[in-house]
């Protein structure tokens, strides 16, 4: 039985999220991703505290894949330090379970 996770990454700009989003989609890396935004993020950045507009990208993935994942957006990202975070999926209706199998499946 497949482990599912939401992997979470944040971009400076709505055409880069797409664009990884595509990637992640075209490769059947990812069974979905919501972007939304813009929102604020601040963090601290090599000693200083920075205040960014950026869009946060939420995709549902095998807990398997998220190597291969974390590469393609790794490869994409403009960020020296990309936010590449996922979180497991603990219960999940079967269906969408199904769903997400399907569209992972690269057979």
């Amino acid at each position: 039985m497949s482990s599912f996770v939401h992997i979470s990454s944040t971009i400076d700009s709505r055409e880069q999220a797409e664009k990884i989003a595509l990637e992640l989609l075209d490769k059947q890396q990812v069974a979905c991703v919501q972007i939304s935004g813009p929102i604020t993020s601040r963090y601290r950045w090599k000693g200083e505290i920075i205040t960014r507009e950026e869009w946060n990208l939420c995709a549902k993935a095998r807990e398997e894949d998220f190597m291969w994942i974390e590469q393609t957006i790794q490869d994409m990202h403009p960020y020296e330090i990309p936010e590449i975070v996922a979180s497991p999926i603990k219960i999940i209706n079967e269906d969408h379970r199904q769903w997400l199998i399907l569209e992972t499946s690269r057979d």
